[in-house]
């Protein structure tokens, strides 16, 4: 902190010009333990709007700035807060709270043929090696290497990740590569890995292996890069992979429940090399954490299932079509959007439902009409009170095969998509939208992203796939394609996330230890 008009020289949080007008601003001294004499203090309060302590230092003044721009985030990295040249506090940005468990590796110690003592190999494996800081497959060209990390304490909610420093080789679609894995068994080959490789096309794999076997759950594109930060979340029966904090895909299994998180290589790539892994628990943003089993009728009403282990401000999303253009009322509910499709043959209404200790009333009432159908999926970590809706779209209607839902734009980030229709047939949905997970499925198979029935005339079906978005944009049209040309309606609903942040107040905690989004240098 400096009165340098040219800001030439060192570093400077308080830029105050040595031309101002009051000359206790003009030097508030060196050092950050320096006294601010109480003209100083009150002409600082006066120009800043802020309130320093009687008898407060310079690191008083400069705390109390900070804590003017700091918030609550889930972003996990290291900050650094420099007055001068000086290192005044550095730590991560998110630190865990008390208790709880944050493990992390960044491999920086002497080569070693093992990982060292925090790290097991995964039954029937091979082992990681150290060399020159970072982390590298015992061996290359054929047998699969997985470690995990052994102290434990892992929710069943958990991420992993690491930075891929090099990968060389791999075929196309073999989901081979080196990555990182969730949900390791202590005691089996079991677990869910995701591995990149060098391939021009489907080089980017989610895995899952089951007591040695591996099952394929889905392959993408995305090109690799030198130091690409790949990551895998288990969030329910969802998995979650992302490349440098952007989405790249999903899929859902409910194989695999628990386990410990870790690292992996899968089979032929000539070059392997990770650094910097870290984990822990998913614990911020909305997640889906439950979906109620179907409902559908040849007519009437419908008794929707309710999703398992509900708690308190969990957010049931409830989607129901019907073949006709008949009303749907639901009770105890609050409607998001009702209105009928194209055609003279599609009704769809969304519903919400905040969960505080008892189920409501499960039954949509749909008098007479064709084949109403619906689900609830489950959501938690949504905004506490109030409605929890942020957005909602126009609606879309149409008889063709692609189901369009008008673009929304979100009013804030961390918003959750949700893409919502219903056709006057039994349609699979066989092109999801772009990023999109499905949420209703009727078959093990995972091969309808819908809820269908045959029950009435005509057939009927339901849809809900979603959508985090972390940065508030507008969604552009949101396309999903179902299996035959039939009458349809669609819309697009934005849950908001609980609030982001709140000022870092703590008694007896320095406010400095939670340093959020902030790289003063």
């Amino acid at each position: 902190m400096r009165p340098d008009p040219t800001a030439a020289s060192g570093f400077c949080l308080l830029l105050l010009p040595g031309t101002s007008a009051e000359p206790q601003l003009r030097e508030i001294g060196s050092a950050r333990t320096d006294a601010l004499t109480t003209a100083r203090r009150t002409a600082l309060e006066t120009r800043l709007g802020i309130t320093i302590p009687a008898g407060g230092t310079v690191q008083d003044l400069i705390r109390q700035l900070l804590l003017d721009q700091l918030r609550v985030s889930s972003v996990r990295s290291v900050k650094e807060v420099l007055l001068g040249n000086q290192t005044w506090h550095r730590e991560f940005a998110d630190p865990p709270a008390p208790g709880t468990f944050d493990p992390s590796d960044d491999f920086n110690r002497g080569d070693n043929l093992d990982l060292g003592s925090n790290w097991t190999v995964v039954t029937a494996e091979s082992t990681w090696k150290v060399l020159t800081n970072r982390a590298e497959p015992s061996g290359l060209g054929g047998s699969d290497c997985s470690e995990y990390w052994n102290p434990g304490g892992f929710s069943n909610d958990q991420f992993s990740q690491a930075t891929v420093v090099s990968v060389t080789g791999g075929s196309v679609g073999g989901a081979e590569g080196v990555g990182v894995s969730v949900r390791i068994s202590t005691g089996a080959q079991t677990y869910y890995r995701v591995v990149i490789n060098a391939a021009a096309t489907s080089n980017v794999a989610i895995t899952k292996m089951v007591a040695g076997t591996a099952t394929h759950l889905a392959v993408i594109t995305s090109a690799f890069s030198a130091n690409d930060v790949l990551r895998l979340e288990a969030d329910g029966s969802t998995l979650r992979a992302y490349k440098n904090g952007t989405f790249l895909f999903g899929t859902t299994d409910t194989s695999i429940a628990s386990g410990n998180a870790g690292i992996s290589y899968s089979s032929v790539t000539t070059a392997a090399i990770l650094d910097d892994w870290s984990s822990g628990d998913l614990t911020v943003g909305i997640q889906v954490v439950g979906v109620g089993a179907e409902g559908s009728a040849a007519s009437g009403n419908i008794t929707l299932g309710a999703p398992a282990s509900p708690v308190n401000n969990d957010i049931w999303i409830a989607v129901v079509h019907s073949s006709d253009q008949v009303a749907h009322t639901f009770t105890d509910w609050t409607q998001i959007f009702q209105a009928n499709g194209g055609g003279t043959t599609s009704r769809l209404s969304v519903w919400y439902f905040r969960y505080a200790g008892s189920t409501p009333n499960l039954i949509v009432t749909h008098t007479a009409g064709q084949t109403p159908i619906g689900g609830i999926v489950a959501f938690r970590g949504c905004k506490t009170s109030g409605s929890p809706v942020n957005t909602t779209g126009s609606g879309g209607a149409g008889t063709d095969a692609s189901i369009e839902h008008t673009a929304i734009t979100p009013g804030v980030n961390n918003c959750m998509i949700l893409a919502c229709n219903g056709s006057a047939d039994d349609n699979a949905r066989s092109t999801l939208p772009a990023n999109y997970i499905p949420a209703l499925e009727d078959t093990t198979a995972a091969i309808q992203n819908c809820y269908i029935s045959t029950a009435g005339t005509p057939d009927g079906s339901a849809a809900l796939h979603y959508l985090l978005q972390t940065t508030a944009a507008s969604t552009g049209t949101v396309t999903d394609t179902q299996a035959a040309a039939d009458a349809w309606a669609s819309v697009l609903v934005a849950l908001e996330p609980a609030a982001a942040g709140t000022p870092v107040s703590m008694p007896g905690y320095d406010p400095l230890c939670r340093i959020r989004h902030m790289l003063v240098r």
